[in-house]
Parts: structure tokens; sequence; C-alpha cells
């Protein structure tokens, strides 16, 4: 009853590892440079990609959903780099809840 089953603790356990070998190094760069709301901003807009995909009915193909997805994130991302020569820290702040609310 108490067995530890390393089939699913050990894969669990590498993959954990994965992300925290990714994330650390990225998470650095992003205080470094000082952009901590613009990947909230662009995740956010990931997400009503996916509402998007919703309302187009394409729930029953989640490569489509994903696909939206990642068409939203790319698209918000190049207009947030857009606007941001213009209105440096203002566009993410008014993305995210925008980009929710929908």
């Amino acid at each position: 009853m108490n067995t530890i089953d390393l089939n699913i603790i050990l894969p669990a356990f590498i993959a954990g590892l994965l992300v925290l070998a990714t994330h650390v190094p990225l998470g650095m760069k992003v205080l470094a440079r000082g952009i901590i709301f613009a990947d909230l901003a662009v995740a956010q807009i990931a997400g009503l990609g996916v509402v998007i995909a919703g309302l187009l009915e394409l729930a029953e193909y989640p490569l489509a959903v994903q696909g939206v997805a990642a068409a939203s994130a790319l698209l918000g991302a190049a207009l947030l780099a857009t606007i941001e020569r213009r209105l440096p820290e203002a566009c993410c702040s008014c993305s995210r809840p925008l980009a929710a609310s929908c």
C-alpha cells in the first residue's frame, strides 16, 4: 500500500527537473529585462485564442485549438511589441484585462 511506483514518480521527477532547468534562466532574463507583465499578457491572449476556437466549434480538434491559441499568442506578441515602442508599459497592463474580459 505504501510502495513507491518508480514508473510514475521517476518520469514526473525528470519532467520537473527539466521545467526547473528551463524556467530559472528564462525567469532571470525576464526579470533582468523588466518585462514581467509581457509574458502574462501573451498568455492571456493565448487563452483568448482558446475561447475563440471554442466559439468556432473546434473543440473536437485539439490540434486546431492549439494552433489557434499559438497563432493568437504570436499575433498578440507581435502587436504588443509594435505598441510597446510607442507606449512602453501601458500596453501590457491594458491588454491582460482586455483579453480576460472577452
